[in-house]
């Protein structure tokens, strides 16, 4: 059976192999090895054979793989290089565009966030100012409706009841007048409010905005005290058994690591037959 791969220049033909015969052959040689009982050094020695021999059907089928995969490996290969170039210039171009979008973004932002800062500044000092001026109106009111409380007080001593009576109105339409102002103002200030900012980010079609939070380890060591205090992290601390095995085998086990056991594999090796 052919199998047709399109290449830059060609179509690549291929021989494929019959997988009904190879499945039923490691089937049989599968079945036999699992049936096969190891029992005395004859059976020992067969098994050995077979070993050898099962060995020799994998290389043979793994030769006659590479047959076929390296001719499309080998196509893929040039498919790929051909469209590496243009592909990894417009991921550069994408990325490029993409900071640059963000650093105007981030600009706008830190502008506007400096505008919303100044703006609400600027109503909290007015908001401030009037307050102030409403506490000085209504002092003053008070201060002068005492000051003709306190002629009231004169002229009734003197016995002009009338202009004693006066006086008294006098006063206590100085001190509401007065209220009556310092609750202008203070209602002023509470309608006090910041004017829209300019310089907010353009909003585009089909784009979006969004924040990814993110982690990185600062001090390796701080992590793993952390970690051995709280266990529900430990999986923040991965194990690097590759180097684990490594200092294992140069050191022949000898290793004397909290947590870490060393143990040996046995490795059986086999001639592979002809």
């Amino acid at each position: 059976m052919e199998t047709a791969v399109l290449t830059k220049t060609e179509i690549l033909k291929v021989e494929s192999p019959n997988t009904g015969v190879m499945l039923t052959s490691a089937q049989a040689a599968l079945d036999d090895v699992r049936a096969l009982v190891i029992a005395d050094d004859q059976t020992y020695q067969f098994a050995s054979m077979e070993l050898e021999a099962i060995k020799g059907r994998q290389t043979r089928l793994e030769n006659q793989r590479k047959a076929i995969t390296r001719p499309l490996d080998e196509a893929k290969n040039r498919i790929m290089a051909m469209f590496r170039p243009p592909c990894e210039m417009l991921e550069l171009a994408e990325r490029s565009l993409k900071q640059s979008l963000l650093t105007y973004r981030s600009e706008r932002e830190r502008i506007a966030s400096q505008l919303r800062q100044a703006a609400e500044d600027a109503v909290r000092r007015e908001r401030e100012r009037l307050a102030r001026e409403a506490a000085e109106v209504e002092a003053r009111a008070r201060k002068k409706a005492d000051e003709e409380r306190c002629a009231a007080e004169a002229a009734r001593a003197a016995g002009d009841a009338a202009r004693a009576a006066r006086l008294e109105t006098k006063a206590a339409q100085t001190e509401a007048a007065g209220a009556e102002r310092a609750d202008a103002l203070t209602l002023q200030s509470q309608l006090v409010t910041a004017p829209a900012v300019a310089a907010e980010p353009v909003k585009v079609a089909g784009q979006s905005m969004r924040v990814k939070w993110k982690a990185r380890v600062s001090n390796k060591s701080a992590l793993i005290a952390f970690v051995s205090k709280q266990p529900q992290f430990e999986n923040l601390l991965e194990v690097n058994e590759s180097a684990l095995n490594r200092l294992a085998a140069s050191l022949e086990g000898k290793i004397a690591i909290d947590g870490c056991q060393c143990y040996t594999e046995a490795i059986l090796g086999s001639r592979t037959a002809a």
